[in-house]
């Protein structure tokens, strides 16, 4: 019982992997909790990153009727040995209105700032999160996607 509930697990996890001459440079998994939360591993399959936003803001909860400021949500961005709950961001993904050419396109912009200890391949890591977030939670076909609350 215990192993089938594991490969349901790993059927409806959600991750993605960056490999470089053969060689493995990280991986972003997300998992499936009461908001967004994605993990982003380092080369040495070491958990680096947390990447947490909520459903409670306006972006996500009112996606199609937004406009300006309400139409903008964060993810906050942890240090993977600290608690959410009680430390504080080193990282923000911040996903911006464009104005009028938000409302008639499909593209959206993002501003990542980056944690300060993080190297060129975490770097790396966090701007691949950032296209699986606009993926996962901003675009069309993800949006219907089985796996997810919104």
């Amino acid at each position: 019982m215990k192993q089938k509930r594991e490969r349901e697990r790993r059927r409806n996890q959600k991750k993605e992997e960056a490999i470089s001459n053969q060689q493995l440079m990280g991986r972003v998994e997300e998992l499936f909790t009461c908001g967004p939360e994605l993990h982003v591993y380092g080369e040495n399959n070491e958990i680096r990153w947390k990447i947490i936003g909520e459903y409670c803001q306006c972006g996500f909860c009112c996606r199609q009727f937004s406009i300006g400021k309400c139409y903008e949500v964060d993810f906050w961005i942890y240090d993977a040995q600290a608690d959410p709950k009680t430390a504080k961001p080193v990282g923000n993904i911040h996903k911006v209105f464009k104005g009028f050419s938000e409302l008639i396109t499909d593209s959206d912009a993002f501003i990542l700032t980056f944690p300060k200890k993080a190297n060129p391949i975490e770097r790396l890591m966090l701007c691949g999160s950032v296209i699986m977030i606009d993926y996962r939670y901003y675009e069309e076909m993800a949006l219907c996607d089985c796996g997810n609350i919104i």
